[in-house]
């Protein structure tokens, strides 16, 4: 997998968008946590989830359109054994359960001072 993975970098350097987006979120998501949560940092936290969406669905067209066109004979081949279509979506949905995280805990302070 590790292989396959390396050379398609290699060929298409597209592939690395995917890496250099994930790792931005990761390390905006591990400040938000570590530190004091500010609101101009949740607005860009939240700024960097929206383009992990923006990533994730031009990735599952660019998978959907590389098993259409793959090097085998029939589509379902293609589909069982080329990319895997759902795992770009992996992006969006992780970027909606990060901004419900961080939109949760502002929100619960809102409740409690409107409750005081």
């Amino acid at each position: 997998m590790f292989r396959t993975e390396s050379a398609s970098r290699q060929r298409n350097p597209t592939v690395r968008i995917s890496l250099a987006a994930s790792a931005f979120a990761a390390s905006f998501l591990l400040i938000a946590v570590i530190h004091p949560q500010k609101i101009w940092f949740l607005k860009w936290c939240v700024a960097t989830m929206v383009s992990q969406v923006i990533v994730g669905l031009p990735g599952f067209a660019l998978h959907l359109i590389a098993n259409f066109t793959g090097p085998a004979a029939n589509l379902i081949t293609n589909l069982i054994y080329g990319a895997p279509i759902f795992a770009p979506l992996l992006f969006p949905n992780l970027a909606i359960l990060a901004a419900i995280g961080i939109w949760e805990p502002q929100s619960s302070r809102r409740f409690e001072a409107m409750a005081v």
